[in-house]
Formats: structure tokens, sequence, C-alpha cells
């Protein structure tokens, strides 16, 4: 495998059990192995068993040359095909890593992914590794500064997310507060928002307190009315040294989790167009055909077919009373042919849910698969609601 790495040590002479030898520098250690490059850019990583006492008292003895970096530095965009998140390099389990979510690049092929920095400075791809558990992904890169983890995570003090938000390419950063903590996640008040995901939340200190993953929004009813709760929440998933991490190959993440991507995207465009119809139910759309699948913008044009249908009416002036209730009736017949074609656009057959149950076997995707189930199942299930209504009400203008 070749990679691009910069030297972090001196080239020594690495001697194996066996008496082979090779030139190379140190660039990282773990527990019991550790990662050299060569002169030509060729790396390994190798047991320590694997090379004389003398070279494993070496490894034992060898401290990774850190240097802490500023926020604004350290934090990267991130373009992963169409989509746009962030990262940062993270001085974590004794190397440097560029660290994200894997949300921010699942789906996406390889090829169209790119890491930059705020001067420009770009990052080819590593070894991907994911966690298991928790929605995150890192590779190594070849630097020697970045952000340090926070050693301890509490309620005092200001914190500060740093990102690309709403992917424009810009780093920003958005002060705010720990307002809660689990064992995996901390709740912020910072401003995190689409294009954040990724990105670093620091402490004061400038260290990592946690990864921007997540926004859930409020709960609008009696009981939370007038509290925190009713507005949207913020989430950062904790960093820590000594996590479980898996490597896969980036065409094969690629090649598992682009199909869920697809249904994901494929939701949000169905939900766009039902929510628009049902708040404008005799009006144009303001959206675009092009800017959704096809499917999607079949039920767009059937509905801009409708509102030209209905213009030419109001154009041509209604007389009676039956006329209006003719004209309701028909357009009700149209309005809930719509509701039940985006219904059947939510259904996802065996055989996908099956492709994720195989491909996606860890913890955190099978939380996500069964979140994104149970929402799409919620919303499937207000749509065939909305298209079995009895009497519907159109006022015409």
């Amino acid at each position: 495998m070749l990679l691009p790495f910069l030297a972090t040590g001196e080239y020594r002479t690495w001697t194996s059990q066996d008496g082979r030898q090779i030139e190379a520098r140190l660039t990282s250690k773990t527990e019991d192995g550790f990662h050299i490059v060569m002169r030509d850019g060729r790396s390994f990583t190798l047991p320590l068993a694997a090379v004389t006492e003398a070279d494993q008292e070496f490894v034992r003895n060898w401290e990774f040359p850190f240097t802490p970096g500023r926020p604004e530095e350290s934090t990267v965009i991130i373009h992963a095909g169409e989509a746009a998140g962030s990262g940062f390099l993270c001085f974590i389990d004794g190397a440097v890593y560029l660290v994200t979510n894997q949300h921010v690049i699942a789906g996406a092929e390889p090829e169209s992914i790119s890491f930059v920095t705020a001067d420009g400075k770009t990052f080819e791809r590593g070894e991907l590794e994911i966690s298991h558990t928790q929605d995150l992904a890192r590779f190594l890169v070849p630097e020697t500064y970045g952000l340090a983890l926070s050693e301890q995570v509490s309620f005092s003090g200001e914190v500060v997310a740093y990102g690309n938000s709403m992917g424009t390419g810009v780093i920003t950063r958005e002060r705010g507060e720990i307002m809660g903590m689990g064992s995996g996640m901390v709740e912020v008040t910072a401003q995190i928002v689409p294009g954040n995901s990724g990105g670093p939340v620091v402490g004061e200190d400038g260290s990592v307190v946690g990864v921007s993953t997540l926004v859930i929004s409020g709960t609008d009813n009696w009981v939370t009315e007038g509290s925190r709760y009713a507005e949207a929440r913020r989430y950062a998933t904790i960093l820590r040294n000594g996590m479980e991490w898996e490597s896969i190959d980036w065409n094969d993440f690629y090649r598992y989790t682009r199909a869920f991507a697809d249904q994901e995207q494929k939701f949000e465009e169905t939900i766009k167009v039902a929510s628009t119809i049902l708040q404008n139910p005799i009006d144009h759309l303001p959206l675009s055909t092009s800017d959704f699948s096809r499917n999607v913008a079949r039920v767009l044009r059937q509905h801009e077919e409708d509102i030209r249908h209905l213009d030419n009416l109001r154009s041509r002036g209604l007389q009676s009373a039956n006329q209006i209730h003719s004209v309701n009736r028909s357009f009700l017949n149209r309005h809930q042919s719509k509701m039940e074609s985006l219904a059947n656009l939510l259904t996802v057959n065996n055989r996908t849910r099956q492709e994720w149950e195989e491909n996606l076997p860890f913890p955190y995707w099978r939380e996500q698969i069964k979140r994104h189930m149970e929402y799409r199942e919620e919303v499937e299930k207000r749509l065939r609601e909305e298209a079995n209504r009895n009497r519907t009400f159109f006022y015409l203008r």
C-alpha cells in the first residue's frame, strides 16, 4: 500500500527476528504494534514481536513528536460528492488522525471526497477506520500537529464548535456551553447546523470535547412549551483514546452505505414535497423538478398540472355552488392520488432491508436503520391517512 506519509522521526535500520533488515522511519505505535514508512513511501504496520528486542525497546521508548495546533488550522472542510461536512486533525491513540462522522462520507464515491483546510492544505485518503458503535470515522495523516483530546468533560466552561457551516466552504465558529452529558454524547448550545457534522467542539483550553454529530427537533407540546426542550437540541459525540476501530476499504464503505444514503435522500425529498403540498394545496410549488429524483419529480409535475387546471377555471369564473362543489371534489381526488403516490415512495422492499442487514451489521448502523424506518413508516402512515380523508375543503382564490 502506498501512503504519502511524511516522516515523524529519523530513518533507522530495523531488523526482523530472522535477521532481515530495512531502513524506515517510525510514525506511530500501538500497545503491540507500530507503523513505519520507507524512503520510497511504502508503509507497513508490524507487530512488535516481529523485530528484535532492541527494536522493540526503541518502539516502547519512542514518543510521537506532537505539537498542539489551533482549532481554526486543524479543522478540515470535507466535500463528499454533493454533500459537505467537516473534519479535524486530532492526536488520538498515539498518532494524528483526520476524524469526521461516518454519515459525512457515507454513500459518496471515494474519488469524489476531498479534504482541505482553510489555508488550502489537502490530505490524501489513508486507511479508513470506522467505529462500530459511534458515528465516527478516521484515517492516519502525515502530520505532527492537531487538536488534543480533553482529559475530562464537565458541565462547567464554554465550548466552541468549528466547522463548514451550511457547506459553504468557510470554517466558522459558534460559541455555547455544555447542557447535558451521557456516556457517548454531550448536548451543547453552540449553533451546530448542517455542514458542521464531523467538526470539533473544543473547550476553553482548545482541546476536543466532542465531534459535532446530531441535531434533534424540539418537542412542541404543553409540557415543553416555554422551555428549551421545545427548540432544536444539538449533540456532539465524545471521542476517546482506546476506542475500538475497524479498518475498512474505502470502496467497500461506499458500496455498503450507498443504498442507505440513497434511501435517506429520497425520503428527505418526499417529505419536502409532501409538506409543501399539504401547506399550500392550491398554490404553485416554488420547487424545481430538476432538484428531485424521477418519481418525486413526477408528483411535482402532477401537482403543477392540477394547479394550472385550477387557474383556468378561476379565469373563466365559477357561477354556481354546484360548480364549486364539483371542482372541490375533483381536486380532492387529485390531492388524494398525490398523497398515495408519495406514500408508496416511502415503502422499502425486503430485498433492500436484507442488503442493509448484511452490509451494515454494526450497532451504530443498525440503530440508524431502525430510526430511519420508524420515521419513514410514521410519515407513510400520515400520508395514507391524508389520502383516505372523506371530506377536505379547498378554498379557491
